[in-house]
């Protein structure tokens, strides 16, 4: 009679063109999983054999980055400004300010949500995390290479006003950005923001160019471009792991770490642009790695 243990004991060998065919399934469809690729190419092998044979290959599986989205026309316009400003050095982007908004939460999760729960108890009202429980603050910042600028909690410009429509955006300007550069009515900067519709509103746009204030041209959906995003994801990345009982104690934390962010991070963040606009136009316009 047959040993039937050790019929199932020893798995079956790959063969090399079984290997390169799931190598080119996979780089077609970097998505799907071992699984999905076996019944596609009907290959019997155990998906642990499947996996130690692409892990000798090289061929790992990683955790996807997550990245904005960038539509077809936009990619192109991305591509035009690295095409335009490809010979920028730094001393030009030092002229330059950077702005925008962000928001933060009053639970700033550092990854995974662990709850201390007796077994049966996983959907009792204490063992859950409802994703539209955590109150956000939004506000908006500005950077030039000498630091950090004004930060502004959105609420407070007009009372109990949590978002930035177009009005709210221009009492902000012009309340503090000439007030804290004033070089820029003599164009000794230049100053970005964003394709958001508050900067796109019609009497932003007058009164900058009433003010004189020299506009830089700024791609839409790049923020990998735009230097206040680095600091906005380092006080993030600060926070992270806090949480505040209240929006006034989340402003007090906001801005304690907005203060902080050193001279020396700044630069470090001016010093990189030549490299992502290079980046970006070696991308063709698509995602880099910033």
């Amino acid at each position: 009679m047959a040993n039937e243990w050790c019929k199932s004991g020893r798995e079956r060998v790959l063969l090399e063109e079984e290997i390169q065919n799931i190598i080119d399934y996979l780089s077609k469809h970097p998505k799907k999983s071992i699984s999905e690729a076996r019944v596609a190419l009907d290959i019997d092998a155990s998906r642990p054999s499947i996996n130690k044979a692409l892990l000798r290959s090289g061929f790992r599986a990683y955790r996807a980055p997550k990245k904005f989205y960038v539509s077809r026309v936009n990619i192109d316009k991305r591509l035009a400004f690295a095409v335009e400003h490809r010979s920028h050095t730094e001393n030009y982007w030092r002229k330059v300010l950077f702005s925008d908004e962000s928001s933060f939460s009053l639970i700033n999760s550092s990854g995974r949500t662990l709850v201390r729960r007796f077994s049966g108890e996983e959907y009792q009202p204490h063992s859950i995390q409802q994703k539209s429980q955590c109150q956000t603050l939004m506000v908006w910042g500005i950077i030039s290479i000498k630091g950090v600028g004004p930060l502004i909690r959105i609420d407070k410009i007009v009372e109990g006003e949590e978002t930035l429509n177009g009005e709210r955006y221009l009492k902000l300007l012009q309340k503090y950005l000439l007030q804290a550069y004033p070089g820029l009515k003599e164009k000794k900067f230049k100053f970005v923001q964003d394709n958001a519709p508050s900067h796109r509103y019609s009497e932003v746009i007058d009164w900058l160019e009433e003010k004189g204030v020299e506009k830089l041209y700024w791609p839409p959906q790049s923020p990998d471009m735009n230097l206040i995003e680095g600091v906005w994801n380092e006080m993030k990345y600060r926070l992270r792991g806090k949480v505040f009982q209240n929006k006034d104690k989340l402003w007090t934390g906001v801005k304690k770490e907005w203060r902080s962010i050193s001279k020396d991070f700044i630069k470090d963040l001016y010093e990189s642009l030549p490299r992502r606009i290079s980046a970006l136009e070696e991308a063709e316009g698509k995602h880099t790695k910033y």
